[in-house]
Parts: structure tokens; C-alpha cells; sequence
């Protein structure tokens, strides 16, 4: 699925599985997915909000970012994993 399609998904009030949660986020850490789809789409979660399901789905995608941040310190931009954990700790704050 496209990224412009999970951004309207979520716009649109649905809900994500585990595949599309990943491909938004490993879309992101690699540079497939930009700084403002990243950014619309967390205005999308922001304002239809995150099930139980995604929120945990974040989470543990999070945790593994996280413990990886070493490994992949030349592939992955420190920037973009730092976004990433603090747009994870927004979306848990706001729900």
C-alpha cells in the first residue's frame, strides 16, 4: 500500500495492522517515507487517535528501533530514529 493510502486511512478514521505500521515506520527510519508524509500522518493519528492494537504495535516497534539504534547507527539517521520514539511517546500521551 502506498503511504499516501495509509495517511488517508487513518485520516479517514481506520485502523492499521502490523504490516502497515511497520511499512509507515521502517518507510521512515530508511528515507522511503519523508519528514511530511511522516508529519501528516501523525496529524491524521493525532486527530482520529490510535486503537489498544496500534498503540502497542508502536510500542514494541519502538523498543526494537531502540536496541537496533547501535547497529544500524550508519543506515539509519539518528535524527529520524529520535522522531520516531518521540512521535511514539506523543501518540501514547494523546491517547
Amino acid at each position: 500500500m502506498r503511504v499516501y493510502d495509509l495517511i488517508a486511512k487513518k485520516r479517514d478514521g481506520g485502523t492499521h495492522s502490523r504490516e502497515e505500521l511497520e511499512q509507515i515506520v521502517n518507510g521512515y527510519v530508511s528515507g522511503e517515507v519523508t519528514d511530511y508524509q511522516m508529519a501528516a500522518w501523525m496529524m491524521a493519528v493525532y486527530l482520529r487517535g490510535m486503537t489498544d492494537e496500534e498503540t502497542a504495535v508502536m510500542s514494541r516497534m519502538s523498543a526494537v528501533l531502540a536496541d537496533r539504534r547501535d547497529k544500524y547507527r550508519n543506515k539509519i539517521a539518528t535524527e529520524q530514529l529520535n522522531f520516531h520514539l518521540f512521535c511514539t511517546f506523543v501518540i501514547r500521551k494523546i491517547i
